[in-house]
């Protein structure tokens, strides 16, 4: 097993690398972050010397020039390196076996008695993404991108490393644990701190970006429902698009049952016989045993507008009271899954009514929430009354 440990935060990379000896050069497009298991520790610069000559750039404008890096211009012709020094403000020519010696090497002096773990920060990122099919495949992948590392003990902490310097501490720890844990097992998820970590294991991170799954879900039981969800203070007698949202239980039982960071969802559809990806929905962090819910957008055929009727306050009790309507129109040749959803501190419902162009009514409001799951006929206008009641 590797005895390096690399934390992929959402802004950055943190590496630990294991030394014994007193003397550690940091690898560019590093920093130190901080050194565990050592006594003291400082970094100094170490730059080397090499000959060579002030110039006039323009005296060499009719060779063929290219750019190795920011100011650093290979002549081939020459086998020479044109680089502006910036300790003179002047350009330069020297050797081509020179260019290695151009950065100066940064290194850490460490007074330690035992193997210290050293600390860099540097480039990286990470992306967690979903894809669903039609028949309840359910699978997760992710994508890293930042320098590379090689063979490490990695983990995805789903934090910016930037958001606290006690997150830090806390993936400080975590480190110290993970290296007298002998079971390290491939793409492990919990929450610690409050925070989704995903353990994936071993890796070999030799690229820039490196793309896997990490698991295949089979979900039982899903559904589509049409989803309004209405400002009531606001009238909106203009007809306006309802939201789609798939919704499944994040349980064991369901086929699933792991924590899934917030990522975006690739919905497949079948085309003769065959699976493409033709939209991209949205899932939030979903906890185990509770409901997923990915948005797939705005509905083409079902809409619904909403006209408020009176509101009033009743100051003896604190208690504003408002009265609404909803019209829904479906232009399908569908009947429709729906679902009405207000979320309020302090709401009650007095009264509601359903015409008749609906059915299967499930009233599932409580306090604060208003929610109401339903199903319209196809190819028709139907309308919903409701008084609700507001306690500030």
């Amino acid at each position: 097993m590797s005895s390096n440990y690399t934390f992929i935060f959402k802004d950055a990379i943190l590496h630990y690398v294991q030394h014994d000896e007193k003397i550690f050069e940091i690898p560019d497009r590093y920093n130190v972050q901080w050194v565990i298991g050592a006594d003291d520790w400082s970094i100094k610069e170490n730059q080397e010397t090499f000959s060579f000559k002030i110039i006039k750039l323009d005296d060499y404008s009719h060779y063929e020039l290219k750019q190795i890096e920011n100011n650093v211009l290979l002549v081939e012709e020459l086998n020479s390196i044109l680089f502006y020094n910036s300790k003179i403000n002047q350009w330069c020519i020297t050797d081509k076996s020179n260019l290695i010696k151009l950065s100066s090497k940064r290194i850490l002096e460490v007074n330690s008695k035992k193997n210290y773990f050293v600390g860099l920060i540097g480039y990286g990122q990470w992306e967690i993404f979903y894809e669903m099919k039609n028949d309840g495949t359910f699978i997760q992948k992710i994508q890293i991108d930042g320098e590379p590392v090689g063979l490490t003990n990695a983990y995805v902490i789903n934090r910016n490393i930037s958001d606290s310097r006690q997150d830090l501490y806390q993936t400080r720890m975590l480190m110290e644990k993970s290296v007298s844990d002998s079971n390290f097992a491939s793409y492990e998820s919990e929450i610690i701190s409050d925070t989704y970590i995903l353990k994936l294991g071993e890796i070999d991170f030799n690229g820039k970006t490196i793309n896997f799954t990490l698991e295949n879900f089979r979900i039982r039981s899903f559904e589509d429902r049409y989803t309004i969800k209405p400002n009531v203070y606001i009238d909106s007698s203009k007809a306006q698009n309802v939201e789609i949202i798939r919704s499944f239980e994040n349980s064991p039982f369901n086929g699933v049952g792991e924590p899934f960071p917030s990522g975006k969802v690739l919905i497949h559809e079948n085309f003769n016989g065959n699976s493409f990806v033709i939209k991209q929905g949205r899932i939030d962090n979903t906890p185990v045993n509770e409901y997923a819910k990915i948005s797939l957008g705005e509905s083409w055929d079902v809409k619904y507008d909403f006209l408020k009727i009176s509101d009033r306050t009743v100051r003896d009790h604190n208690t504003r009271v408002i009265q609404f309507q909803i019209n829904v129109i479906n232009s399908s040749s569908e009947t429709k899954k729906m679902n009405l959803n207000i979320s309020q501190s302090g709401l009650e419902i007095q009264n509601f009514m359903f015409d008749n162009k609906f059915k299967s009514i499930q009233n599932n409001s409580k306090l604060g929430i208003l929610n109401f799951d339903f199903e319209i006929n196809p190819n028709s206008t139907g309308e919903i009354s409701i008084t609700i009641s507001i306690k500030y």
